[in-house]
Parts: structure tokens; C-alpha cells; sequence
């Protein structure tokens, strides 16, 4: 298990880098916590099967590659470097009173 665990933290760490995503954006994109995603990255955590579902979609994968090794888990996302749904521009919310949209703050603010 431990192995299981291991590699899908390293290979949601590897394609966050390869489709250069920060970990706010994904636990956002798979519908968790900044720190859910943390304890996942880090390796203290595994992903449900729903969240890894939701992890595995926004690269344009399946849950198998992502629990794959490394190597198969890269391969596989290659062909969805520009069309995978975490590579879509984020839309900045707007707020509902004024209409006026909100700019998404970004790390270093």
C-alpha cells in the first residue's frame, strides 16, 4: 500500500510541475482543501477514489496512470499538455452587486 500511495503522490507532484499548476489550482480543480492536497502531495495522505477521479480528469488521464509508475503516469498525460481540463483559463469571479471582476490574487501577494 505504502508503495500505491507513494507513487501517486509523486506523480500528482510530477504532472503539477509538467502542466505547471500550483496546488491551490488543483485541490481546486478536484474540490478539496489547499491543505488536503498538501497532505497528498506530501505523500500523508491518499486521495479517495473520487478525488483521485477528479485529480486524474483535470490532466487528461485515468485513475490507472495515475497510480501508475512514474514513468507509464507522464507518458500517458504527454498527448493532453494543451487540452487537459486543468490547462483552461481560470475566470476570475465577478462579483455579483457591481459586476466588476475580481482578479485571482496570485502566490506572492
Amino acid at each position: 500500500m505504502l508503495g500505491l500511495v507513494h507513487h501517486v503522490s509523486e506523480n500528482i507532484r510530477r504532472l503539477a510541475g509538467m502542466f505547471l499548476v500550483e496546488q491551490q489550482r488543483l485541490a481546486r480543480h478536484a474540490n478539496i482543501s489547499r491543505q488536503s492536497m498538501y497532505a497528498i502531495y506530501t505523500g500523508r495522505s491518499r486521495p479517495s477514489a473520487d478525488t483521485a477521479l477528479r485529480i486524474a480528469r483535470a490532466f487528461g488521464i485515468s485513475v490507472e496512470d495515475l497510480y501508475a509508475e512514474p514513468r507509464e503516469c507522464l507518458a500517458a498525460a504527454v498527448p493532453h499538455l494543451y487540452d487537459a481540463p486543468i490547462t483552461a483559463p481560470e475566470a476570475a469571479p465577478t462579483n455579483a452587486a457591481t459586476g466588476k471582476i475580481t482578479p485571482i490574487r496570485r502566490a506572492n501577494e
